[in-house]
């Protein structure tokens, strides 16, 4: 296990590390490794055999605030799926997280297969009525209602 022992496992788990400059992180890193190297986790690098990288975490910008012309605060979305190929999605467009009168209720259809998006329009809007915090609901009859907080 190369420099990784039970007494680094040890000094890490007491908070007393073996080195100053070493942190919790580079403990549990070098550990790791350690590990995964004595249990014969660690794949060599084969010429020819493509390496597959798991993701975790995937972002998508759907609307950028910095592409608006107004209402440059968007908050609180929700999402309800119309069929494999279509989500719908709802969101606060205004100009502050609260107390926001006249903010708007904006939708967008995005399309999970292509990861494409469309705005549908008109938005929801209600002079001097801030909108926000809605939530899709699908009945048993599959009809979608929107309740939305004003």
């Amino acid at each position: 296990m190369s420099n990784v022992s039970t007494n680094a496992v040890s000094s890490f788990v007491t908070g007393q590390y073996r080195s100053k400059a070493m942190t919790p992180l580079m403990v549990c890193h070098r550990l790791f490794w350690g590990v995964s190297a004595s249990l014969g986790c660690l794949v060599p690098d084969v010429a020819g055999v493509e390496q597959i990288h798991p993701t975790y975490q995937y972002t998508h910008t759907l609307v950028a605030a910095a592409d608006l012309d107004g209402g440059q605060y968007l908050a609180f979305p929700v999402t309800v799926r119309l069929s494999e190929s279509e989500i719908l999605v709802g969101y606060k467009r205004g100009v502050a997280h609260a107390f926001d009168r006249g903010a708007d209720f904006d939708l967008l259809r995005y399309n999970p297969l292509t990861e494409r998006a469309r705005q549908q329009r008109p938005a929801l809007h209600r002079p001097k009525i801030n909108l926000q915090n809605g939530e899709f609901v699908r009945f048993a009859n599959g009809d979608i209602a929107c309740y939305i907080d004003a």
